[in-house]
């Protein structure tokens, strides 16, 4: 028995350092071949600048709550995806730092700690499932190299960050099942609780769903007497280990539940919203270049053809399996109800997919109904669908070493070389699928410590700007880091880089209303303007925007308008062209529209400074109100007047030298963390307590049988 655990264990180890070596080498062979293959789209210019935001906000001491960088104010660790409490960032910042110098490379590690992780808990799983070596191994690479997790991870580093903690969740459940002591209570609540803090509320959301719809259907299967008692005493677990879950994620949910208030996804989004970019996965399942041009729709759960193909096989070997004697029966059944306990999510992924009254269904419960991307399901439907294809791959396997011990058709020999030809099948595909391709990327990331070369975009660090005609330009592939129409695509937070609207997934009505003309005129919440609207440069100048970046094909719709409004050219090429305005509202200003001198923190306050010759009177500042929001002058605590709709917010100030500041200061925040604190101090003692009990007890027992 001990020598069969230790082999047991052997080929566990044998594995994970399979399927790590494996995934390291893909992943480096697509860097070499596309480097920062990662850091383009939303990664460059969303993901990455909030990380150095954040790193260098907990550098200089504060803690990052809100950011004046972007979005002219917004919140930056409600926002739920700026990276604050996700300990892998900071690992993968601090090797950026250590091997480049600087942090342009965060993305790029983030993502292959990820997979690494994703490997490990991959392979655990599918081991724990019943899976054969060979076949988890397979798994574990199909696990992080599928078209979903790479072609959508390319533009959202979240999806590569779910999928690396998935597998833990669905392993820490399952552990639960086995044996519900405290450490298989903790392996099913820290994943959970950690997806929360990496991730969205989205993909937190459906992660629970489709981890209780498999665990549910699989302790069903497996549990053949008394199955719906066992059920019970599973959803009994599951409701301590999520109210647990929900008591840890405390600090980060009710700030992002207080934002969430603030925005439109208070309410539930239009079924066209909601229903949007949920296209066919089943043809992507078959064929990953559905949509070649467009590759983050290429949504299908491609798995690689080896594994596809030997999982097919494998539904034909159950005929030759289940109708072999009872001992042989009982011994393959784990596996094909770990394939079949796949099947509900798989169903309901492909249903959110192809049927509109299904959606529609989804569109009508409370919570889901906040979320839009649907195809976001098919991150979930590639796991699963690897799940099953894995376990079939399994079935297939067994009749193969059937066929050798009984017939001795072939031999050991064969067995393994044809195993390691699969691996190697499965790690070639997906090689040549990513890395042998030709990658469309939106920027080029350099590694360089600080921002542009050229003289002019030394002002984009101190003012802000706006992006003209982006998506009219096609001329963006792989550029250097200094021609203009690349500056909005190079991690712009990065360099402190201002976008007067900023890269933000989620608007707050605060924001919306300081520009609705504006708002309601940018595309894809990227801030870039496609063609001008009336009114575009007086609303811009209000905003104290500077400067303008014209993209070639949009001159005819930009060019006379800025001309003949006096900006100033002061850079062009063949990308684009620089304009500068001197006339716009400077930041902060008093009532006589002279300037007063801001020093801006960029996280959780703004500082500003009067001299002796100022009046006193009302001093504006363009920036949007929060209601957390607290000014003080001269350390004390004065009103803040949110003025013209969250267009601006104004202090009243008498004569003289005065430091003012505005801080952000958020209660809730401090209330959960005390609540969280509390909460896990409790469960610790408590459970210490008990466990010293049960140790004492167990002696007792233990020397009174000896008696």
């Amino acid at each position: 028995m001990l020598e069969k655990i230790n082999n047991r264990k052997k080929k566990i180890i044998i594995g994970l350092f399979a399927s790590c070596i494996i995934t390291s080498l893909i992943f480096a062979i697509i860097e070499l071949r596309y480097p920062f293959y990662f850091t383009t789209d939303d990664n460059a210019d969303w993901y990455a600048c909030e990380y150095v935001h954040v790193i260098r906000a907990l550098a200089s001491g504060r803690f990052p709550m809100y950011s004046f960088t972007q979005l002219c104010g917004q919140r930056l660790f409600a926002n739920g995806q700026s990276g604050v409490l996700n300990p892998v960032m900071y690992v993968a910042a601090f090797l950026s730092k250590l091997f480049f110098g600087d942090y342009h490379a965060v993305i790029e590690i983030l993502a292959f700690l990820m997979m690494i992780i994703g490997s490990i808990g991959a392979y655990l799983l599918l081991e724990k499932l019943g899976a054969c070596q060979v076949a988890a191994i397979v798994g574990a690479i199909a696990w992080n190299f599928n078209t979903y997790n790479i072609w959508v991870g390319n533009s959202w580093i979240l999806v590569i960050l779910v999928t690396g903690v998935f597998p833990y969740i669905l392993y820490g459940s399952l552990r639960l099942c086995d044996k519900p002591d405290i450490t298989n209570y903790l392996w099913a609540i820290i994943p959970k609780a950690l997806l929360f803090y990496i991730a969205h509320p989205q993909f937190f959301f459906y992660a629970a769903v489709f981890d209780c719809l498999f665990i549910g259907t699989y302790t069903l299967l497996t549990n053949e007497t008394n199955r719906l008692k066992n059920l019970l005493k599973i959803i009994g677990r599951y409701v301590l280990i999520y109210i647990a879950v929900v008591v840890l994620i405390l600090p980060q949910l009710l700030p992002q539940y207080q934002m969430i208030g603030m925005t439109s996804q208070k309410e539930a989004l239009s079924f066209e919203r909601f229903a949007n970019e949920s296209d066919s996965p089943l043809i992507g399942l078959l064929w990953p270049y559905i949509f070649p041009e467009k590759k983050y729709k290429a949504i299908g759960p491609f798995i690689g053809y080896p594994l596809l193909v030997f999982g097919i096989l494998g539904t034909f070997c159950l005929p030759l399996l289940l109708t072999k004697k009872k001992k042989s029966l009982l011994k393959h059944k784990p596996v094909l109800f770990s394939m079949i306990a796949a099947i509900p999510g798989i169903v309901i992924s492909f249903l959110s997919s192809y049927s509109t009254a299904f959606k529609h269904l989804l569109h009508w419960l409370p919570l889901v109904n906040r979320f839009h991307f649907l195809h976001r399901n098919n991150l979930f439907l590639t796991s699963l669908t690897i799940i099953f294809s894995v376990m079939s791959f399994t079935l297939f396997w067994r009749c193969l070493c059937n066929i050798r011990d009984k017939k001795r058709i072939i031999s050991d020999n064969l067995v393994r070389i044809v195993g390691v030809f699969v691996i190697l099948l499965e790690a070639i595909n997906m090689t040549f699928l990513f890395a042998l391709e030709q990658q469309w990327s939106r920027g080029y990331v350099y590694k360089v410590e600080e921002g542009y070369d050229e003289d002019y975009a030394s002002g984009f660090s101190e003012d802000r700007y706006i992006c003209c005609g982006y998506r009219l330009n096609k001329a963006y592939d792989y550029s250097r880091k200094d021609l203009a129409h690349n500056l909005r695509f190079n991690l712009a937070s990065y360099y402190g880089i201002r976008n007067v609207s900023g890269y933000y997934g989620v608007y707050t009505n605060e924001s919306i209303g300081r520009n609705l003309k504006f708002f309601s005129n940018i595309k894809w919440f990227t801030g870039d303007l496609w063609e001008p609207y009336d009114g575009f440069i007086d609303e811009m100048r209000g905003q104290s925007v500077k400067w303008y970046i014209v993209y070639p094909l949009a001159h005819d719709f930009f060019v006379p308008l800025l001309e003949e409004n006096g900006m100033k050219k002061v850079y062009e090429d063949e990308y684009g062209i620089v304009y500068y305005d001197d006339n716009c509202e400077p930041l902060a200003f008093d009532e006589q529209g002279l300037k007063i001198e801001l020093e801006e923190g960029n996280v959780n306050y703004l500082k500003l400074n009067t001299d002796s010759d100022f009046s006193g009177g009302t001093i504006t500042l363009n920036y949007s109100y929060d209601e957390n929001f607290h000014c003080y002058v001269d350390g004390k605590e004065t009103a803040i007047i949110d003025d013209n709709d969250n267009w601006q917010m104004k202090i009243n100030c008498s004569r003289g030298t005065h430091e003012i500041m505005i801080c952000y200061e958020d209660n809730t925040f401090t209330v959960s963390c005390l609540i969280t604190g509390i909460a896990v101090l409790v469960s610790a003692v408590v459970l210490t307590v008990y466990k010293c009990r049960n140790n004492r007890k167990l002696k007792k027992e233990k020397y009174g049988s000896e008696k």
